[in-house]
């Protein structure tokens, strides 16, 4: 994380629910209280309320960013004292650090509440989202350039330096050294060669050593610099004074660093390591640029570096020690030189061919007894220069390091290694990561509109339809359901990270074998949800059919990526991982799991080489959770010993970790190139559950594989498993938590589809890791899932079945045991037997403590013969040892079969033979079930009969025999002496129940969203919107700071005192003027009406005098305009005079019944509005004082961001106050305007800022067109064409912008121009277009619009005009345009709810909710047009 980079944890209160009442009167009135990380914030108090509703965001500064995942962040609710003088605990919630996700993955979570102590009485649970967002910090302040640059050199590290420096500084300090720290002979790290010059020594000794290469498990010296660094970083925490401390225990530190490799190396062995380092050579020729290598011999081991020119080799070599046959080590240096040799061929002219010949620069040896040693922690070892002898070229040097290490060095994983084959990759140790699995829920709900068949096919009487959905390579179907009818069923996929970009829905009809249509879902925009206490909002798409076909019709479906529940890859029994797809349901870290491969024995030969012996190349495959890790490879070698050593995190300890031991056949190619298989050697599994904690144990274990020939036991392989727990609390809570997350047992899924899903899942993964470099193999990674696990098998059937017979054998030794005493094998149990029936019958309260006290005996007797070592699985409960061939051979036979008919016919028959016996069996039970409900049903009136009459004397005799003594006389009687019995024994039956499950199928509200390309579109434009108010936020700053520095000076004409005021108090007068108008249309509509459409032209009219009056030429044009406006004006009042009376009663709307806090909404609009036009002000007024060619670019600029802004701020009222009212109109409800709001600004700020661009250029042509048409009329043919067709136009763009489908957006969060539309389609199917043209709702706000900046402008022109003449044109027009918007803001509510009653109207004409204002007038409009 960068250090200018700071972090916040946002915490989402959202709502509690079921909260015990506290108050003492049966209600709560809850607040939260959060901490984090020394921080405390609260919430408000929701008076009596037990399912209380915050929805409060509460931030918090994440002051060390790579501790967070170890932080806790708790929640307490608490009843507030002053409602009530009980206990005021209500729960707490504890969530640990690594739930946290980045903003925008957060969703709904809801946590049960948790007991502060054993006594506490608590319920309920609460919902909360918590994310956290990055921001970049502001830039710290400018310091002097001496202190910056003294800080620059010392955090500069030097690895980043540049080139020529290293040199300068190498040379400084080799001429230094000598002078300060004389060199010891026992501190040097490599004995040199005894003809190296001491000048070389100290060359070599001042060389810095270069950085170490990054290895993908870094070592332990990374971590000590990790340790360091956070160690750095809280001191500088302490002394800048915040008080949070980094507390992070050991396993935590090791879970947190990645270095679970070498952190200690304790549960294998060291192998020794000779590392030979080479990292370049200097020649003391350099003339003949030629490539250069090094060859290292060392006995019969010869291996070169690569061929460089100029360039450092930098090669790190690995030899293991053991396999050494010298005990010397020579370094060669090689220069690949070029020379031409003449060659003649018969009488041809002589030719010249290049050769290349290996010169050999000289060499230096090393005496490997003498060769120091090396152990991390220990810093690496410098190379240094070394002298090569050689009578040819002398003064060549060579740079070399040589010690002997162990497998922990951190240059082991990237050296060339000899017991591996070198630098081959697909022998190299890797650690691979599963996918993240998802499951992805389809509900397809129905179809409508759907275009069937064709013209030239016989159309089928009652067509039959079902739905076909793919993901990638799944395919899934639904039932075949008639026309119309709707399917709701589920249709689950396994979805993997990153996801396949669509799920393809097709619909097709069974009838006639056609396909009707199909839809595409994007899968990465889906919602992801944590549990089943919401549904997914359910959505319409079109089906595409054919190339002839664009829409055949649509469908609605409702899709969800499920993170509640942990998507299965592994057998349920045997699997290693049980978390939540969704990271918010992580369960916490309760220990580390350590194992230590240390080596094989014995491992038999599973291929040839050379075509004469045999051999093995031997690797492991361990897996758990989703790690997996891949030992390197030991070549040709029956006791391999890696002796590595990995670690892993356990959250659940009832999982199971998995090692396979392979061959490794990748990598070596064919004759066509392509990689070989690896081949199974064998697999073991071990239990955590039965691992003791902070135990190491150290076994081996048989490898054995099954083959097509039988069982092989193919060697043995030594591990060391260590399960860490630092905190028994939390391993004992695991195991009283589910194992699986809660959404498997709420909402479970069926046993079919959950194997269907597994299988899927085992593929996903298999595909994926055989995408690695270098890959997994599938053969692998099938071996390690089991993915053969639904395969018949008559062996796993019968090692099944004894498994069943097993476990049910205590069963059977209980029932011996009681037959024994019975029978009195025993005389004296017996005789106990009695004592304790009787016992158990006069006190019956002790039966259950006497059971538990028996088990508890029982096993505490039996914990000192409990298995001291972790076991492996046993091959005799696998069966592998009885199986025969025909049955082994019938498991490796795939699907389809490849045997002959005679054989897979013999098979067929034993099958056969198996399910009579089964069929057998289910028709016993039946039977026996029959005659048991025949009994109650009188199918059989005599035992019936008989039943009954037993019924009868059994309830007398019960009635008067006490039940105590029933039960004791009926045990003597059944321990009887056998003296006492009847040699004949009845046999009883035992009766089966049935469990029936209950399936439920819950719908939600079904709410349209937008399409791909429309959220893209929303987004972008959501996206200008903010980025334009930064920019013109930026310019006007700069615009201000500049005209007042221009203004500051003599020579200048602008004078801020003379401009500034007039306009501000304008729009003060703007913001106070527009409120009371509102006021006055909420209270007396009629009047407000009136005098808006009366006074407006006068005020008209009083402006365009003002203008005439200031004298310029731009004055006297505005007031020519004015004047005609104002003229235009009175005749248009005139001509709608008779709409006076039905837009009051449509006002009314708003006035009878306006949405709570309407009023708030409007006082906070116009403050905003007031707050924002200032602003803009001052940046007017700054552009102003220079007045150049730009500057008025820069105010038009502003004015058009300004008109943007101001009606996005009008239409966000808009948008949610026909929200609150269309639900009261539509279904009576009362929706709170707050949350309509949150949803509007959250979620719907695009397609207002769509609609605010649209809506008034398509109303101005829209507006122009009809008066252009109403005036031309039909006086002249051409003009009326010319009108007709612009009205045509404009008729068309409104149907895709214009304001009433800002309705539909805040309802269904559709786009802009579907909304429109659809708004549109419903005004024309109610004949509701003509009612909507003669609606004065609109004009009414216009006039009102102007009347108020008609107001402002005489305010503020009068003003400038008395103190400064010359300002007045401009002010007066700023100060309109500031008047009519802030106008149109506040009246956007009445606007609002206007328009709402219009949407829902035409929606449902029927509804009870609305009068005969609507009907009235449309029949008035059709008798007055004759329509």
């Amino acid at each position: 994380m960068a250090e200018n980079c700071t972090r916040k944890l946002i915490v989402e209160i959202c709502n509690a629910k079921n909260l015990m009442p506290k108050d003492g009167q049966g209600t709560a009135s809850a607040y939260a209280i959060v901490d984090f990380d020394g921080q405390r914030r609260r919430t408000k108090t929701k008076f009596r309320d037990l399912n209380p509703v915050w929805d409060e965001k509460l931030e918090f500064l994440v002051h060390d960013i790579e501790s967070m995942a170890a932080e806790m962040l708790e929640i307490n609710l608490y009843n507030d004292k002053k409602m009530g003088k009980r206990s005021t605990f209500l729960g707490k919630v504890k969530l640990a650090g690594s739930v946290f996700v980045k903003a925008g993955e957060e969703t709904l979570v809801y946590y049960p509440l948790e007991k502060r102590s054993v006594f506490s009485q608590i319920k309920g649970e609460i919902g909360v989202k918590v994310f956290y967002v990055d921001e970049e910090a502001p830039p710290a302040p400018a310091e002097p350039a001496a202190e910056q640059k003294a800080e620059t050199a010392e955090e500069k590290p030097k690895e980043e330096e540049d080139k020529k420096e290293e040199n300068v500084e190498e040379k400084k300090e080799e001429e230094e050294k000598p002078k300060e720290e004389p060199p010891k002979e026992e501190e040097k790290p490599n004995p040199p060669p005894a003809e190296t010059s001491k000048s070389e020594d100290t060359t070599a000794a001042a060389t810095p050593p270069p950085p170490p290469p990054e290895v993908e498990n870094p070592p332990i010296a990374h971590k000590e610099e990790a340790s360091s660094t956070k160690v750095v970083a809280t001191k500088s925490k302490a002394e800048t004074g915040k008080s949070s401390q980094l507390v992070i225990n050991e396993l935590e530190l090791r879970s947190l660093s990645g270095d679970h490799n070498r952190i200690a190396y304790d549960l294998v062995d060291r192998m020794p390591f000779l590392y030979v380092r080479v990292v370049k050579a200097k020649r003391a020729n350099k003339e003949p640029a030629c490539p250069l290598h090094a060859k290292l011999v060392i006995g019969t081991h010869s291996i070169k570096t690569k061929s460089q020119i100029d360039k450092d080799w930098d090669q790190v070599f690995a030899f293991d020690k053991e396999g050494l046959n010298s005990s010397s080590l020579e370094v060669s240096v090689w220069a690949e030189e070029e020379k031409k040799e003449e060659q003649k061929e018969g009488d041809a002219a002589a030719t010249a061919a290049t050769v290349v010949v290996d010169n050999c620069l000289g060499a230096v040896s090393f005496d490997l007894q003498e060769v120091p040693k090396r152990v991390p922690p220990d810093s690496p070892l410098a190379p240094q220069w070394y002298s090569l002898e050689s009578e040819k070229s002398p003064g060549n040097d060579v740079m070399v390091s040589v010690w002997v290490g162990t497998q922990a060095d951190e240059a082991f994983q990237e050296a060339w290694q000899s017991d591996s084959g070198g630098l081959i990759p697909e022998t190299r140790a890797k650690v691979y990561l599963s996918p993240k699995l998802w499951y992805l829920r389809l509900t397809v709900i129905q179809t409508q509109d759907l275009q069937l068949g064709s013209g030239s096919e016989p159309k089928v009487r009652s067509p039959e339809l079902y739905v076909k959905a793919q993901l990638g390579a799944q395919l899934f179907k639904t039932s075949r359901t008639p026309v119309g009818s709707a399917w709701n069923e589920d249709l689950v996929f396994v979805a993997a990270e990153p996801f396949e970009p669509f799920l393809v829905v097709m619909v097709e009809d069974w009838s006639n074998g056609q396909f009707v249509g199909q839809a595409k879902i994007h899968v990465p925009s889906l919602e992801r949800r944590t549990d089943d206490k919401t549904e997914p909002k359910s959505r319409w798409f079109n089906l595409v059919g054919a190339e002839n076909k664009p829409y055949a019709g649509r469908i609605h479906v409702r899709a969800c990526l499920e993170g509640g529940y942990h998507v299965l890859d592994e057998a349920a029994h045997v699997t290693s991982d049980v978390q939540a797809a969704a990271k918010q349901l992580a369960k916490p870290l309760i220990g580390l799991l350590d194992v230590g491969i240390r080596g094989a024995s014995n491992l038999l030969p599973v291929k040839t080489k050379d075509g004469t012996r045999g051999t093995t190349d031997a690797y492991v495959v361990a897996k758990y959770g989703q790690k997996w890790i891949r030992t390197r490879t030991i070549l040709d070698r029956f006791n391999p010993r890696w002796n590595e050593q990995y670690t892993w995190d356990v959250y659940d300890p009832c999982t199971v970790l998995t090692i396979g031991v392979f061959d490794n056949g990748r990598y070596k190619r064919d004759e066509a190139g392509k990689p070989g298989r690896d081949l199974r050697i064998g697999k073991i599994r071990v239990r955590l559950s039965t691992l003791d904690t902070n135990k190491v144990y150290l076994n081996s274990y048989m490898l054995t594989v099954l083959l097509p020939n039988g069982a092989k036991k193919m060697g043995e392989i030594e591990i060391a498993v260590r399960f860490s727990c630092s905190s028994w609390l939390s391993l004992i809570q695991a195991y009283g938590t589910p194992l699986l997350p809660r959404m498997h047992y709420l909402r479970p899924l069926g046993p079919a589809q959950q194997d269907i899903l597994r299988q899927t899942a085992m593929r996903m993964v298999t595909a994926r890791l055989g995408r690695s470099e270098p890959p997994l193999g599938q053969e692998v990674v099938q071996f390690m899932l089991d993915t053969d696990t639904h395969v018949w098998s008559m062996r796993k059937s019968k090692a099944n079945w004894f498994r069943v017979v097993g476990c049910l054998s205590h069963a059977a030794i209980l029932a011996r045991w009681l037959d024994g005493i019975r029978m009195w094998a025993h005389p004296p149990t017996t005789i106990l037997v009695h004592v304790l029936l009787i016992a158990v019958v006069m006190c019956p309260q002790l039966v259950l403590s006497t059971i538990f006290m028996y088990a508890f005996l029982i096993l505490a007797l039996r914990f000192r013969y409990r298995m001291r070592v972790a076991h492996n699985v046993d091959l005799r409960l696998s069966y592998v040892d009885a199986v025969g061939p025909d049955e082994l051979d019938e498991e490796f036979d795939g699907l389809p079969t490849t045997r002959s008919p005679d054989t897979v016919r013999f098979r067929y028959d034993r099958l056969r033979a198996l399910a009579s016996r089964a069929q057998t069996l289910l028709g016993d039970v039946a039977a026996q079930g029959e005659r048991l409900e025949a009994l109650f049903n009188w199918k059989d009136p005599r035992a019936t009969g008989i039943f009954v009459v037993v019924c009868l004397f059994a309830s007398l005799l019960f009635y008067v025999v006490p039940f105590k003594v029933f039960v004791l006389g009926s045990g003597f009687y059944y321990i009887r002496h056998p003296r006492f019995r009847d040699r004949s024994r009845n046999g009883g039956g035992a009766i089966n129940e049935e469990v029936v499950p209950n399936h439920y199928l819950s719908t939600g509200l079904q709410i349209e969203a937008a399409t791909v390309a429309g959220q893209l579109m929303r987004k972008l434009f959501q996206i200008i919107f903010y980025i334009q108010l930064i920019l013109i936020s930026i310019l006007v700053i700069i615009l201000t700071i500049r005209g007042f520095v221009y203004a500051a000076r003599s020579t200048n004409h602008f004078r801020p005192e003379k401009w500034y005021p007039p306009l501000l108090g304008s729009t003060a007068s703007a913001g106070i003027v527009s409120y009371l108008w509102e006021w006055i249309s909420f209270h007396d509509p009629s009047k407000a009406i009136k005098t808006a459409f009366w006074v407006g032209p006068f005020l008209t009219c009083a402006v365009g005098i003002l203008h005439i009056l200031i004298g310029c030429p731009i004055s006297s044009a505005i007031g020519t305009i004015a004047i005609i406006s104002s003229v235009i004006q009175s005749l248009y009042t005139c001509w709608v005079n008779p709409r006076f009376d039905y837009a009051t009663k449509i006002l009314t709307v708003y006035t009878s019944f306006p949405p709570d806090k309407t009023a708030t909404f409007v006082i906070l609009s116009i403050i905003t509005c007031l707050v924002y036009s200032s602003f803009l002000v001052t940046g007017i007024g700054g552009a102003t004082a220079t007045g150049t060619g730009l500057d008025i670019l820069f105010i038009i600029v502003i004015l058009l961001t300004y008109t943007w802004t101001m009606q996005v701020i009008k239409n966000m009222l808009y948008v949610t106050i026909s929200q609150v009212r269309y639900m009261n109109f539509a279904c009576g409800a009362d929706m709170n305007t707050w949350i309509a709001f949150r949803d509007t600004v959250q979620h719907l700020v695009g397609s207002v800022c769509i609609g605010s661009a649209v809506v008034p250029v398509i109303g101005t042509i829209r507006g122009s067109a009809r008066v252009m048409k109403s005036v031309v009329g039909g006086t002249d043919e051409f003009l009326f064409s010319c009108a007709d067709c612009y009205s045509r136009v404009a008729s068309t763009l409104i149907t895709y912008g214009n304001r009433w489908g800002f309705v539909h957006v805040g309802i269904y969060n559709k786009g802009f121009m579907q909304a429109s539309a659809d708004t549109w389609g419903a005004f024309k199917t109610a004949e509701l277009i003509p009612l909507i043209d003669s609606d004065l709702t609109g004009a009414f706000c216009f006039f009102s619009g102007v009347a108020v900046g008609s107001i402002c402008t005489l305010v503020g022109g009068t003003w400038a005009l008395a103190i400064h003449k010359s300002y007045a044109t401009e002010v007066s027009i700023y100060a309109f345009f500031i008047g009519y918007f802030i106008c149109r803001v506040a009246l956007a509510s009445q606007q609002a709810c206007v328009s709402a009653y219009y949407v829902a109207y035409a929606e449902n004409p029927q509804s009870l909710q609305f009068d005969a204002t609507i009907p009235v007038r449309i029949q008035e409009l059709l008798q007055r047009y004759n329509v």
